[in-house]
Parts: structure tokens; C-alpha cells; sequence
């Protein structure tokens, strides 16, 4: 009898035991909803293995594929998308005229993947064409997100490429590059946007931007071309109103070293309100060569990148909850979101959304 009895109280534990494994596995296989809490992240495999065009407002992304024949990191294959984080779903970018085909000579032309408005409304592409080394047209396309309202704007005359940069209000967009000729000089143009009228205006800066970004109030930061110090980012800052004034500033890091590097995307973003900075660091290894393995062979919260939110106003740093094999990330128009992608070896890029904590925004 007891034996009986204690053996049917083990399987009613292994039951018992067996469901709530099985209840807690499906929990983990049903994504959260939105709207998400602070400091939550969010998994997007629609998003896997895919490369950010941009935020088109605070809850849609530009996403598509690299372009294997492009020289440019942030070009991407035809068709791109536009996907909508709330409801996960997504449509095609809006379908544009084909550039003109080759042709009998040495003929070539490219369109830009599309740089997205902060407020959601505007795609904005460059385009160009040469047909035996001579020039035929150097442009953007300016089109609404819903495929209306289409609109070309010539580069001018004196500009070999410009590269945009929007407005933190959406009223408009800066084209930074290069001159033509042989003496090539950094220039910049200010395009502002008067119902279906264009106005451009050229701007004094007086070296070539990287990583530009225009915040709240007209302030124009970037960094130095490959100012690198020991755990501190150096950039700079002006203003539409007196662009030839430079001035520079620093933010120091509490452990790790600015990303730097030469190729992909930035490794630091401003958010639009200019408040803070998120800057994605590396770890350096141990000068000794047993730590030095053991970093790599023990993963650790250190291990690969780490990344901060700095505010501007000398506040204390605040580390964020990203892993360290991010390979690519976005601050979202509103500072609240960062879309991500870690680096999988046996899957890929896998995407997440983190909603940022509310106390320092």
C-alpha cells in the first residue's frame, strides 16, 4: 500500500514537473506585445540578416539588403522595405522610375538606397548617371513615404557627391561631400523644404563632416576625421545659423574605447535633442597572454563591445543593456528605442529592439 502510495506521488510530481517545463517553453515561444515596458528588449527575426536604411519616424524602419556590387556600405539590393515595429508588418519602399539602362559607350548609373525623414513623411534618394565619362545628371529624389509627390532636386553645379542628412524637425536636409576639379574641397548644402518649393543654400564648413548628426536648435555634431583618444570620444559642433564656427568637445568613457573604425556604420549616435550620445566601445584584451585568452575563451558581459548613453550636461554615464557581438545598431528619432543585431555564427545577424530606460531621456 505505501509503496503504491509513494509511487503514485512521484508520478503526479513528474507530471506536474514534465507541464510546467512544457508551459514555461511555450511562454518563451510567444513574443511580448507591444507597446513594450522600459528596458525591455524585444526579438525581430523579420528583421534577420537585414541592414537599416534609417528610422522613418519613432515606430518604422528602412531596411533591406547589402548591394554585393556596391564600393558603399549602406547601399542595399532593390527592393527595400519599410517595416512597422508595432504591428509587424511590412510593404515595399515606394516604386520609383528605372534609371536609364546601358547604353552603346561606357555608360553607368546608380540610385541610393533611401535616407528616411524623422517625422515619417520623406524618402530621400541620390541619384546620378555618366555616359563616357561626362556627367549627365547628379540629383535627389525627394518622394513621400507613401509613393506620392515625387520630386527631383539637382545637385549643384559644383558638387561631385552630398551625401544627406535631415533636419532634426524634417524641414529640410544638409548634402555634405566633395567638390569637382582637381583640387577636391569638403562643401555643404542646406535644402529646406516650402511646400513644393526647394531652397538650397550653401553652407562654410570648414572640414569634411563624419558621422553628422543635427540635433534640436540647428547645432550640427560630428567627429573629426579618425580623432581617436583613449576612452574618450572627441567631436565637434556648429550651428546653421554660423556653420563656419567649430568648436570641440569631449566625453570621456568609463571603461572601454571608441569604435573608430574605418568601415560600416557609426559607432556613436546623438539623439535629436542633442541630450545625450550613445557610444558603442570596445574592450580591449589583456596585455598578458593567459588573460588574453582567457577573455576569448570565457564569453563575458566585457567580452566584444559595450555601449553607454552620455549625456551632454556632465551627468554620469549610464551603461545600457546590450550584448557584446552587436555588430549594428540605431537610436530611434525620440531617443527611446535602439534597434540591434548581434552576430550569431551558426544564424546570422539577429535582430532586437531595446526600449531604453526612461529615468535619463
Amino acid at each position: 500500500m505505501q509503496r503504491r502510495l509513494w509511487k503514485k506521488i512521484g508520478w503526479s510530481i513528474g507530471a506536474l514537473a514534465l507541464f510546467t517545463l512544457v508551459g514555461l517553453a511555450m511562454v518563451r515561444l510567444i513574443p511580448p506585445p507591444f507597446p513594450m515596458a522600459a528596458g525591455v528588449t524585444q526579438r525581430l527575426p523579420e528583421l534577420d540578416n537585414r541592414l537599416m536604411c534609417g528610422w522613418l519616424g519613432n515606430d518604422q524602419v528602412v531596411t533591406g539588403v547589402r548591394d554585393r556590387y556596391s564600393l558603399f556600405y549602406y547601399e542595399m539590393q532593390e527592393p527595400q522595405e519599410i517595416f512597422e515595429l508595432r504591428g509587424r508588418t511590412r510593404r515595399l519602399t515606394p516604386i520609383l522610375p528605372k534609371l536609364p539602362e546601358e547604353e552603346e559607350g561606357s555608360y553607368s548609373s546608380r540610385r541610393s538606397s533611401p535616407a528616411p525623414s524623422p517625422d515619417g513623411k520623406w524618402l530621400l534618394y541620390d541619384e546620378w548617371g555618366y555616359h563616357n565619362h561626362q556627367s549627365l545628371f547628379k540629383r535627389w529624389r525627394l518622394v513621400r513615404s507613401d509613393g506620392t509627390a515625387s520630386q527631383l532636386i539637382p545637385f549643384p553645379a559644383a558638387a561631385e557627391v552630398l551625401f544627406p542628412h535631415w533636419l532634426a524637425d524634417s524641414g529640410g536636409w544638409i548634402g555634405t561631400g566633395s567638390s569637382t576639379g582637381t583640387t577636391s574641397k569638403p562643401i555643404a548644402y542646406l535644402n529646406r523644404i516650402n511646400g513644393t518649393h526647394i531652397t538650397q543654400t550653401p553652407l562654410a564648413l570648414s572640414e569634411t563632416v563624419w558621422g553628422l548628426k543635427i540635433v534640436a536648435g540647428g547645432e550640427l555634431l560630428f567627429a573629426p576625421n579618425w580623432r581617436i583618444q583613449p576612452q574618450q570620444i572627441v567631436y565637434k559642433s556648429s550651428f546653421l545659423n554660423t556653420p563656419a564656427l567649430v568648436q570641440k568637445h569631449s566625453l570621456r568613457l568609463p571603461s572601454g574605447k571608441p569604435d573608430l573604425s574605418e568601415y560600416g556604420h557609426s559607432p556613436f549616435d546623438f539623439s535629436h535633442d542633442g541630450r545625450f550620445l550613445i557610444v558603442r566601445a570596445y574592450m580591449p584584451r589583456s596585455d598578458n597572454s593567459f588573460l588574453a585568452w582567457f577573455q576569448g575563451a570565457i564569453p563575458s558581459r566585457d567580452s566584444g563591445y559595450i555601449f553607454w548613453r552620455i549625456p551632454r550636461n556632465g551627468d554620469s554615464p549610464e551603461r545600457l543593456p546590450l550584448p557584446g557581438d552587436v555588430v549594428d545598431f540605431s537610436l530611434s528619432p525620440d531617443g527611446a528605442k535602439i534597434l540591434y543585431w548581434r552576430n550569431i555564427p551558426a544564424s546570422g545577424a539577429q535582430a532586437y529592439l531595446l526600449t531604453l530606460p526612461e529615468r535619463n531621456r
